[in-house]
């Protein structure tokens, strides 16, 4: 009689956790990342001539002009509001730098490249 007390109790407790166990499963969290983009600008260079220093220099500058409106907010900025303008500035530029690098590459090779060249810089 033992025995069998024992069986059905360890078939009852069987039975529970297999009813229990897709239910804390379910219960698993997931967390998905991903990086987002908070900006986006494009900036035009198709009207300058990268082939020489002057027209690089420009460009540079159209960048980080474009990187400092799209990342900083007008008016008084707290310390933690610098420090994220600083951080999405100079991931903005970064992004840019591939991009830039073959415009320069390409300035000597190719026929005008017409007003709408465009590099997109974005932060994150």
């Amino acid at each position: 009689m033992t025995l069998v007390k024992i069986s059905a109790i360890a078939f009852a407790a069987a039975m529970t956790a297999a009813v229990f166990a897709p239910a804390a499963q379910a219960m698993e969290e997931t967390v998905v990342k991903a990086n987002t983009v908070r900006a986006v600008a494009h900036v035009k260079f198709g009207d300058l001539n990268l082939a020489s220093d002057a027209g690089v220099k420009q460009l540079h500058s159209r960048v980080n002009r474009a990187a400092k409106a799209m990342c900083f907010e007008n008016g008084y900025l707290d310390l933690r509001r610098q420090s994220a303008g600083f951080a999405c500035r100079d991931t903005a530029i970064r992004s840019a730098a591939p991009q830039i690098t073959a415009a320069i590459a390409n300035a000597g090779t190719q026929v005008a490249a017409g007003s709408d060249a465009t590099i997109t810089i974005a932060s994150r």
